[in-house]
């Protein structure tokens, strides 16, 4: 069956205000490192009694690793992953600096040829994605982002130019009349690609390792309909050297020419693309890709 649409994200029903004070605490007293070394005790703890978090995690997982019994493992590693994405954000968020590198440089000049007529960032739930948003500083655009009501206030303190403006899906039809001005100006429209928001009429399907999901319809009917490119990017976290590897996929168009609004058969060579390309991600950084039933 597909997995239902999340109303919460799971890390937003984790952890409590002293945790989150404790690491601050760590971070000014003994720094980065140490922290992001830290964050394996305390996903430990998770691992072992933390069971709503396990089963949410536990279909990924199970597709990831069909014949591994060590499920708990799994699950330590996958949460340390995301523990340390979490504190890689707040670092960017309060004005820190990580060693960066854009793989495949090629695509991204790619995208910096065509952004005079606008295009879409895809981002996926994959390694520091939060990254994603202060890398965009530097392509000198004005960027918006279609994101869902509760990460409002998360990604508000992300955003500390002018440049950037915050359209919410709660927005009549979903914030797709804001989403296809911004193409017009010739802006850039970053988008989740792989969670459905909360509530979202329009979805369509894509299949990881036999895994089903519902995902957001929206960056590939303004692509159809604008006939503007989809970029995805996926931030992976390095750990020796500290840093993050931007990966910059190339370009994906959803090919479409009919007088009539756009069925999921339009999309399927370009869903195709992206779903391959995540699921080269999963196969190669199985503990990066964070994919939860909530």
């Amino acid at each position: 069956m597909p997995e239902k649409p999340s109303h919460q994200n799971l890390s937003d029903t984790r952890g409590n205000g002293l945790g989150i004070a404790f690491f601050k605490f760590c971070l000014r007293l003994l720094g980065l490192r140490f922290c992001l070394a830290f964050v394996w005790v305390v996903a430990a703890f998770y691992a072992m009694f933390d069971r709503k978090a396990l089963a949410a995690a536990e279909p990924y997982l199970r597709s990831r690793f069909p014949q591994d019994k060590r499920l708990r493992r799994h699950f330590h590693r996958l949460i340390t992953s995301q523990g340390r994405a979490l504190l890689l954000a707040h670092w960017l968020r309060t004005g820190h600096k990580i060693p960066r590198t854009d793989v495949n440089p090629e695509n991204r000049e790619t995208l910096f040829a065509v952004k005079a007529h606008g295009f879409i960032m895809l981002m996926s739930h994959v390694g520091c994605w939060q990254a994603t948003i202060p890398r965009m500083e530097g392509f000198n655009q004005n960027v918006n982002l279609l994101v869902q009501e509760n990460q409002n206030a998360a990604l508000g303190q992300l955003l500390q130019g002018s440049r950037y403006r915050i359209i919410n899906n709660k927005a009549p039809f979903g914030g797709l009349l804001e989403c296809l001005g911004a193409l017009e100006r010739g802006e850039i429209l970053c988008v989740m690609g792989d969670r459905l928001p909360s509530d979202s009429p329009s979805q369509l399907t894509l299949t990881l390792h036999g895994r089903t999901l519902r995902i957001p319809e929206a960056p590939w009917l303004l692509a159809a309909r604008c006939g503007v490119p989809i970029f995805p990017i996926f931030t992976l976290m390095r750990q020796s050297p500290l840093g993050i590897d931007y990966i910059f996929a190339p370009p994906i168009r959803v090919d479409y020419h009919a007088n009539r609004k756009p069925v999921p058969e339009d999309y399927a060579d370009a869903l195709n693309t992206y779903q391959n390309l995540l699921e080269s991600i999963i196969d190669n950084e199985p503990y990066q890709v964070f994919h939860y039933n909530t």
